[in-house]
Parts: C-alpha cells; structure tokens; sequence
C-alpha cells in the first residue's frame, strides 16, 4: 500500500469516528453494520457484520436511555406458574422529585414489576405450549408526560 492509499483510509477512519461520535442515540439501540471490501487484480471481496453495541454503563445506570427500539429476550419454561425475571435498568426523570421514584406499569396480565427494585417477572398461564411468544411492554412513568417504553419477548421452551 503505498502513502496516499494510507492517507485515504486514515482520513475515512477520521471521517467514520466523527459520523459516530456525532450521533445522538444511545448505543444499545443501535445496530451497526461494519463493511470491508478489498479489489485484488480486478476482483472484489466484500465482508460484512452486524450487531449491538452494549449500554454504555453510566448511561444505564443513570437511567438514561430512552424507548427500546429492540426487546429484551426471556425464556420460560412451558408449564404453568414458571417464572423468568429481568431486573430493568433505572429510568430516571428530571421530573422526579427525590426521593420519590418513577412507577412501572405492565402491559400484561402476566406479568408483575416492583417499581422499588424494577425486577419484572413473567408468569406462564394455565395452558401454556412450547413455543409461544408473549409481547410486553413496560412503562417507566414519572406521573407527568415523561415516560419511557422497554419491549420484552418471552418464548415458551
């Protein structure tokens, strides 16, 4: 390779980690796509990778993060009265006069989350078969019009 194809990819890496650093939305709700192609004789090869970039973690812990845009997975076992739990991460508004804490609301009846300790748990119903999904949402609320969603798929096994 010689210099200026060396001075190329530098200034694109450059131009890459500026694109990204400007980017406003919170790295777990990401997914990013890195392609790499090289032209060898007159042919190309082309190689790409998807993925999430985890949470960074004082954004999460700061409850900083807004709606999912991807569900967290659970797994429960196919008999009725099985459980899986989740611990979400904190959800905080500026709303919130301390030392008063956000609520969280369940979207079904399968489910319960204590608002204290943000632990979620799903239980199976009567007559639940392998393989089913389930969809929940969860509600972060302040008790004003700020709030915050989190998905959450549960596959019966």
């Amino acid at each position: 390779m010689d210099e200026m194809e060396l001075q190329e990819r530098k200034s694109f890496l450059t131009q890459a980690e500026a694109y990204l650093d400007r980017n406003e939305l919170p790295a777990v709700w990401i997914r990013d796509r890195i392609r790499a192609s090289t032209l060898v004789l007159g042919t190309e090869t082309a190689s790409s990778m998807t993925f999430t970039l985890p949470a960074e973690r004082t954004e999460a812990e700061a409850g900083d993060l807004p709606n999912a845009t991807y569900p967290v997975d659970l797994t429960v076992t196919a008999t009725a009265g099985s459980t899986a739990t989740y611990t979400l991460p904190a959800w905080n508004s500026s709303y919130v006069v301390a030392p008063a804490t956000p609520t969280y609301s369940t979207s079904s009846p399968n489910s319960t989350i204590n608002s204290a300790t943000r632990l979620y748990t799903f239980t199976a119903p009567t007559g639940v078969a392998a393989g089913t999904v389930y969809h929940d949402f969860i509600t972060a609320s302040d008790g004003g019009a700020t709030s915050a969603t989190s998905w959450i798929r549960i596959v019966t096994q």
